[in-house]
């Protein structure tokens, strides 16, 4: 019997432990980045992002896009296999904590538009449980309201080309994550 393979029974704590780890880290890099997002900062001119068109509805639903597309390639790198499964959801949650260290650090305004968090101040806590809540998020597009100097340091970016690192032993299945 391998030992690296865990018993059903054995891995829904685990699992539990890890999924929770991921969702405190999430939370404590947002208790890192809502209070820089009331600074005042200045815009980085992006050469990309000035010829891309803005989409309203695509920011809209942003989240949920990313969603649909990280939640079934994460849970199909679970059925391959668990432990990897395991590995990427908790360097999922170091890589938020790094984002949360590393916005705050920038110093860098949002990329389009004013900088509308720091000329509209707002309460951190209320913010952090509306994000915090996925009904909340979803359906209130919190994070797209409170979260607007994160785009160079996008999380969904960084989470689906870690999915796409973490798929790499499965071969070709692979590319479909890039």
């Amino acid at each position: 019997m391998n030992p690296n393979v865990t018993k059903p029974r054995q891995l829904w704590p685990i699992l539990i432990a890890v999924l929770a780890f991921r969702y405190l880290c999430h939370g404590a890099a947002l208790l890192l980045i809502l209070p820089n997002e009331m600074q005042p900062s200045s815009a980085l001119p992006d050469l990309l992002m000035r010829h891309v068109p803005y989409v309203a509805a695509l920011a809209r639903w942003n989240y949920v896009l990313w969603l649909l597309c990280y939640i079934p390639a994460a849970l199909w790198i679970g059925r391959q296999d668990r432990q990897l499964f395991l590995r990427l959801v908790v360097t999922d949650g170091l890589l938020a904590l790094l984002r949360g260290l590393m916005i705050p650090l920038t110093g860098i305004g949002p990329v389009l538009g004013p900088d509308i968090n720091a000329l509209h101040p707002f309460a951190v806590w209320p913010a952090l449980l509306s994000i915090l809540n996925p009904l909340r998020a979803i359906g209130e597009n919190s994070a797209g309201v409170y979260l607007t100097k994160d785009l160079f340091f996008s999380g969904h970016i960084a989470t689906t080309f870690l999915l796409y690192l973490f798929s790499r032993r499965f071969g070709k299945a692979s590319r479909i994550f890039l």
